[in-house]
């Protein structure tokens, strides 16, 4: 697959986007936020909880493999 014209075109369009990104990113103004634990907290737990429904159940039913051989 290396070398293929697709491979290019889909690394070059992937990197085109992480370039622009990065520009627009750096010429935004600097906002001072404090985060709040209540906040991470919650972000944790919902990455657990989606990682536990795709591992354990959407994965057999989309992929047709058990991840874990339950």
């Amino acid at each position: 697959m290396v070398g293929w014209l697709h491979t290019i075109v889909l690394c070059s369009a992937f990197l085109l986007w992480a370039i622009i990104t990065f520009r627009s990113a750096r010429r935004r103004r600097r906002v001072e936020v404090q985060p709040k634990a209540a906040m991470t907290v919650m972000t944790v737990l919902a990455g657990i909880g989606a990682f536990a429904l795709f591992a354990f159940v959407l994965h057999v039913r989309l992929i047709g493999v058990a991840p874990f051989g339950v």
